[in-house]
C-alpha cells in the first residue's frame, strides 16, 4: 500500500460522496491513521460535478491531491468519473465507475457527446483505457442499491464496498463496518451494511485480479 495513500471520491451533488468521505476518515482516523480531507462541493446547483480527496499515512499535511497522484478514484457517475480520472489518475491508478449516467430530467446531459464520446459505460472505459489508464472496474451499483435496497440511495455505499474488496483501502473490514454502523443515519445500519457487502460481492464477481 502507497504511502502516503489519496483517495478520490466523485460524482455529482446529492449523491453521498460527503457520507462516504465521513465513513472513510471516520475509520481512518479510529485506526491510528494520520489523514486530511477537503470537499470540492458543487458551487451551483444540484447534478453538478462534486469531489473529495482524502489523503493518509505518514508526513501528510494537506488535504489537496496533486494531479496524477490519486491511488484509487471511486465515481459515483461515470462522466463525472471520466473528468477527474483524466486529471488525477496515473497508469496504475484503481479506477471503479458506478455503471449508470444521471440524466437530467429525462434527458441525456449533452457534455457526455463532446469532446470524447461517452454515451454508455463502454464508452468511458475505452476512453480512459486510451489515456493508458487500464485499471477501470465498472460496477453495477444503482442496480445492485436498487435490487438490494430498493431505492438508489445506497449508491455511494455499494461502490465503498467495491474499493474495499479491491485491497486498495488500508482499513480492516471491521474497522469500515464499525464506521458505517456509526456513521450514517440512525436506523439506516442494517441496510447500509447490506449494501456495502453487495459491493464487495459486485467487485470479486467483475475483477477478481484487480
Amino acid at each position: 500500500m502507497p504511502e502516503p495513500w489519496n483517495l478520490v471520491i466523485c460524482g455529482q451533488s446529492g449523491q453521498g460522496i460527503i457520507l462516504v468521505t465521513k465513513i472513510l476518515t471516520t475509520a481512518l482516523a479510529e485506526a491510528g491513521r494520520p489523514v486530511e480531507c477537503t470537499e470540492y462541493p458543487a458551487i451551483t446547483h444540484r447534478f453538478a460535478i462534486t469531489f473529495s480527496h482524502i489523503r493518509s499515512g505518514p508526513g501528510v499535511h494537506s488535504p489537496r491531491i496533486r494531479p496524477g497522484e490519486a491511488d484509487v478514484i471511486i465515481g459515483l457517475e461515470p462522466f463525472e468519473c471520466l473528468r477527474v480520472s483524466l486529471l488525477y489518475a496515473h497508469p496504475e491508478t484503481l479506477i471503479l465507475t458506478n455503471d449508470e449516467f444521471i440524466r437530467v430530467d429525462g434527458t441525456v446531459n449533452p457534455l457526455l457527446r463532446e469532446p470524447i464520446p461517452t454515451k454508455t459505460i463502454a464508452d468511458v472505459v475505452a476512453a480512459l483505457k486510451a489515456q493508458g489508464l487500464r485499471r477501470v472496474v465498472p460496477v453495477g451499483a444503482s442496480e445492485i442499491a436498487l435490487r438490494t435496497l430498493r431505492h438508489r440511495s445506497g449508491t455511494n455505499i455499494v461502490m465503498l464496498g467495491a474499493a474495499f474488496a479491491s485491497g486498495r483501502i488500508p482499513l480492516s473490514e471491521e474497522a469500515l463496518v464499525a464506521a458505517i454502523a456509526g456513521v450514517v443515519p440512525r436506523g439506516t445500519a442494517e441496510r447500509n451494511l447490506e449494501a456495502f457487502r453487495a459491493g464487495m460481492a459486485a467487485f470479486k464477481a467483475a475483477a477478481p485480479a484487480a
